[in-house]
């Protein structure tokens, strides 16, 4: 993990922050570069998935929208959850 987060401040992705109560603690806050990058980075995933998704028909992009449900549905209820809350 730390080798992870040295390469992101090196990037200026994120910046630790002292705890100021705490000394042991670092936090770890994204800079303005990194959320500039997530930015961007949602920007380019969102107008790649539309192009990869233009080729399919009205049909598909239903069959799509009702297979992409059941897994979410399937994942949900392994993970104990039911709607998106978690069961107790």
């Amino acid at each position: 993990m730390t080798a992870h987060l040295d390469k992101l401040v090196a990037e200026g992705m994120v910046e630790r922050i002292p705890d100021e109560t705490d000394r042991r603690v670092i936090n770890i806050g994204i800079t303005i570069k990194g959320l500039n990058y997530i930015k961007i980075s949602r920007t380019w995933v969102k107008n790649n998935i539309k192009k990869t998704l233009m080729v399919l028909n009205d049909e598909e992009l239903v069959e799509l929208d009702h297979c992409t449900e059941t897994i979410k549905s399937k994942i949900l209820k392994m993970e104990g959850c039911h709607h998106g809350t978690i069961k107790k």
